[in-house]
């Protein structure tokens, strides 16, 4: 049997952006504070 050298998940994490096109940070804390709340094992 092979094994794999990755375990666990990982999320693809998209760009929250303001009406002006300026990234929402804290949109983007919220986002990031919830994914690693529900034990992903890394952020891509």
């Amino acid at each position: 049997m092979r094994h794999s050298i990755f375990e666990g998940s990982a999320a693809a994490v998209v760009t929250p952006m303001d009406a002006y096109g300026n990234l929402d940070f804290d949109a983007m804390k919220r986002l990031l504070d919830r994914i690693i709340e529900g034990g992903t094992d890394a952020l891509w």
